[in-house]
């Protein structure tokens, strides 16, 4: 009976492992299929008028919307009072119509745009992130995103600002 009892029960933990494990194949193989797709996606925001920052999240697979809209809600956080509008296609945060950053949704990462004096006055804390050019810096997908370091970088551009 106990043997009977034993059996029974790793068949169906067995039982369970193989479900789990289809159903993780089943959102590895969806998130494939939506960062296959975003190429496309992007496409059809440079051809498309976008008007808010929440029309450009929406455009997004739902997997990068948690991220773009926890990057927004950082930036949010650090400057309550900027304005939030759409600007060379990307979400930007402007005080007294003076840009504090810009962020972007792209292929495999978040493009954030502080302003070189943002990227330079953290240079060292930024060193593990890629940085393409002059004032941008890439969070990769794959990796948590630095939500306090946007802040404190967000807060450096708010006192900069407010100086000029």
């Amino acid at each position: 009976e106990i043997l009977s009892y034993i059996q029974r029960s790793n068949q169906v933990r067995l039982r369970q492992k193989r479900k789990y494990i289809l159903d993780l194949n089943r959102n590895i193989v969806s998130i494939r299929y939506n960062l296959l797709n975003l190429p496309d996606i992007i496409q059809f925001m440079k051809e498309s008028a976008i008007n808010t920052v929440d029309e450009y999240i929406a455009m997004f697979p739902e997997e990068i919307q948690v991220l773009l809209e926890k990057f927004r809600n950082a930036i949010r956080q650090a400057a309550p009072e900027a304005v939030e509008s759409i600007s060379w296609r990307m979400p930007t945060y402007k005080l007294g119509g003076k840009p504090l950053a810009y962020f972007a949704g792209h292929k495999q990462h978040i493009g954030f745009y502080p302003i070189p004096s943002g990227i330079e006055a953290f240079k060292e804390e930024l060193a593990e992130y890629k940085q393409s050019g002059k004032g941008t810096v890439q969070f990769s997908y794959k990796k948590p995103l630095p939500l306090d370091l946007i802040q404190q970088i967000i807060a450096f551009r708010l006192r900069e600002v407010s100086m000029k």
